[in-house]
């Protein structure tokens, strides 16, 4: 009974990525009956201060992890039909912490510093519409660039963009680490590691009995495969367990700031080239990879040629 159980949810989550990407990409088609799916995508969200929907992404990953990865997030959810296509399996992956901080850092200092560029490049929603803005239209290099790295990462580790670049993915699991509900592996586990074979992010390590809610992005994969029902949800009664080692803490306490510091400075030094520079498109981003304000995405942004202003005929 167990067992089923956790096959339904499973395929409950499956079917939910599945209308996500489907409403997603009939936005982009030009339907607007399903734009919901586009405005519930977090950094647009930020660009447009829908802050009661940006509070309410946060507030629900708080309580029940990081299911926007693996049900809302397009990217994600490409990943996974691209791991599929490729029979990719799962290897035992290195928590890449430092670098994933010091990208989100990076990209968040940038974007309140007034530059949009490295979000365009790393926000998932965006680096999603680049890749099917290359689909529509392949003599767009921005978007063939970006799926050949999305493929090459997936070969690498499944859900590697996930697990060391995604700004928003480290943000959320965040929220997550020290969320109310987590989920754990019990006594009963035999160290079979059926689970990590099925884990995109390998947040999963039986021989310590441990699993990191930070990284977890509640695919729930490793449920139906567990031959004890080791894995389950339990509720958060101990604070959330920190590396309180100076070295680590100093170390990682650095880069983060390092990043933060690059980011303004970078922000700022676009601003400045950008004056010396015709404005020939708004400075703001969308999924496209083209800069328009990316809220304004849906349905068809899709011209992929800058308007240059004509060339106007001067009397002598």
């Amino acid at each position: 009974m167990k067992k089923k159980k956790t096959t339904f949810f499973l395929l409950l989550r499956m079917s939910l990525a599945f209308l996500s990407l489907a409403a997603i990409g009939m936005t982009f088609a030009g339907s607007q009956s399903f734009s919901a799916a586009i405005k519930i995508q977090m950094f647009p969200a930020i660009d447009r201060k829908a802050w009661g929907i940006v509070a309410g992404i946060l507030l629900f990953t708080f309580l029940f992890g990081r299911f926007y990865c693996s049900v809302v997030c397009p990217l994600g959810i490409l990943q996974d039909i691209l791991a599929f296509i490729l029979r990719r399996k799962s290897v035992p992956a290195v928590n890449r912490r430092k670098i994933r901080y010091a990208v989100a850092g990076f990209t968040f200092a940038s974007f309140a510093a007034g530059s949009g560029f490295i979000t365009g490049m790393l926000d998932p929603y965006s680096f999603f519409g680049r890749i099917i803005a290359f689909i529509r239209n392949p003599p767009y290099l921005a978007g063939g660039i970006s799926l050949i790295a999305i493929i090459i990462m997936t070969v690498r580790q499944k859900r590697m963009f996930c697990s060391a670049f995604c700004p928003i993915g480290t943000i959320l699991g965040a929220c997550a680490k020290v969320g109310p509900f987590k989920m754990k592996l019990s006594d009963k586990c035999l160290k079979c590691h059926r689970c990590t074979a099925a884990c995109p992010v390998g947040c999963l390590a039986p021989d310590t009995a441990a699993l990191d809610n930070e990284l977890c992005i509640r695919c729930l994969k490793c449920l139906p495969v567990c031959p004890v029902n080791a894995i389950g949800v339990s509720a958060n009664t101990a604070p959330a367990e920190m590396d309180l080692s100076r070295r680590k803490f100093l170390t990682g306490s650095l880069t983060t700031a390092v990043a933060v510091g690059a980011g303004v400075a970078f922000a700022r030094t676009a601003r400045l080239s950008r004056r010396k520079t015709p404005d020939f498109t708004a400075r703001s981003y969308n999924g496209a990879g083209v800069f328009l304000k990316m809220h304004e995405l849906p349905a068809v942004r899709f011209n992929l040629q800058r308007k240059c202003p004509a060339p106007q005929n001067k009397a002598f």
